[in-house]
């Protein structure tokens, strides 16, 4: 699972900050190919497809694998993931936030 939104302080210079986010994940997607079967591994993930995306911009970036052995993310920017049982949050991911727009 992958969520990416793009920083939008790229408008400012003309340039589609959108497109490097989606650039991104299917990027991401490409790179969760690579992975071995039942053991994927979101950082390794993220960094290939940030190695293979050549838009301009940048983008916050979510990537969440569920696996027989559990939940394996990483979370970069204000995006994240809530772990919710029985109604109840067991657990937030921590926020990574620069700032905003940047």
């Amino acid at each position: 699972i992958g969520v990416a939104d793009g920083v939008g302080g790229w408008a400012d210079l003309g340039i589609d900050a959108g497109q490097y986010a989606r650039e991104l994940m299917s990027n991401s997607v490409t790179a969760i190919q690579d992975e071995p079967k039942g053991s994927v591994d979101p950082a390794r993930v993220l960094d290939k497809a940030y190695t293979s995306t050549k838009s301009k911009g940048s983008s916050t970036a979510c990537i969440i694998a569920l696996t027989d052995q559990g939940l394996h993310a990483i979370n970069l920017g204000d995006s994240g993931f809530i772990v919710v049982r029985d109604g109840c949050t067991v657990f937030r991911s921590p926020v990574q936030q620069h700032d905003f727009n940047f």
